[in-house]
């Protein structure tokens, strides 16, 4: 069973989880019900043209200091990744985009914590061995073909995972740096480096 959920996508589902339509109706008073359902399907359908294109609108009229302005960030660069994967975004746009994003908070999905993670692991909470204040997650589309992002995270407090198989984390902190491939691939785009991070396990 552990090794048929090896290759379970569960970005998408971990980007519904934290974006209930409760949650983002009140994200700001502009923004409708229908138009949060519109974000949610195009991500889940990757249709990272038109999510992209809703998250940055939302995020514009999203005012600062809104406590979902967190989350929003990650689904900008998830599917800023996304369209650069397509060729529909150049490296240039994906930095002016991500430039002004170091030192800002971000949320990340909900996903599984691994224990016993095995080569090609994809869309899971990882720890290095013996780093106790260190997770890693490697972030792809459905099929796994393209890595949207790989992210290191720092965390303020020790946390093991060992226990923890299994369950679903979201992983919060502050942007150190976001990195494009400096080689422009289309297979692996972003790295994305957290420090000060928190994990807050799904209750």
């Amino acid at each position: 069973m552990k090794a048929m959920r090896r290759i379970t996508w569960a970005c998408v589902v971990g980007l519904l989880c934290i974006f209930s339509i409760v949650q983002l109706q009140y994200a700001c008073a502009e923004v409708t019900e229908a138009q949060w359902e519109a974000l949610l399907k195009a991500v889940g359908g990757e249709d990272w043209n038109q999510g992209f294109d809703l998250v940055e609108k939302y995020m514009k009229e999203t005012k600062e200091g809104d406590v979902r302005l967190p989350k929003l960030r990650y689904v900008l660069l998830f599917t800023a990744a996304g369209k650069v994967s397509e060729g529909k975004m150049s490296y240039d746009r994906l930095s002016e985009i991500t430039k002004d994003m170091v030192g800002k908070e971000i949320i990340f999905p909900y996903r599984q914590i691994d224990t016993d993670p095995k080569p090609g692991d994809l869309n899971f909470i990882l720890q290095p061995k013996d780093a106790n204040r260190d997770l890693f997650v490697a972030a792809t589309n459905k099929a796994g073909t393209t890595i949207h992002d790989f992210e290191y995270i720092k965390l303020k407090d020790d946390f093991k995972v060992e226990g923890h198989d299994g369950q679903y984390a979201s992983i919060f902190g502050v942007i150190d740096a976001i990195k494009p491939n400096p080689n422009k691939s289309l297979a692996i785009v972003l790295r994305i480096y957290i420090s000060n991070g928190s994990v807050k396990l799904k209750e």
